[in-house]
């Protein structure tokens, strides 16, 4: 058993059908920072021959709802006291 807590940021992704998962290291937690990290993960996709269309996530990414639209992502938000399961 490996139980860890490092306190560090990281955007972790996991897609529902594929299971293809990305880990990346937030320097900081600003929303440009963690757009550009969903873009990324996007563009890995992307190069597998897969298209994200969508992203569940908590009520905390909605301020990027905007600029996921602009890049072709509708973000659907958890209610407030609700989580997303498949990553949580």
């Amino acid at each position: 058993m490996l139980a860890i807590d490092n306190k560090l940021p990281f955007l972790i992704t996991i897609s529902k059908i594929i299971q293809f998962g990305t880990v990346e290291f937030l320097p900081n937690r600003t929303q440009t920072q963690v757009l550009a990290a969903i873009l990324s993960a996007k563009k890995l996709h992307s190069a597998r021959q897969f298209t994200v269309l969508q992203c569940h996530a908590d009520l905390e990414f909605e301020p990027l709802e905007d600029d996921l639209h602009d890049n072709g992502i509708k973000l659907n938000l958890a209610m407030e006291g609700e989580h997303v399961p498949e990553i949580e």
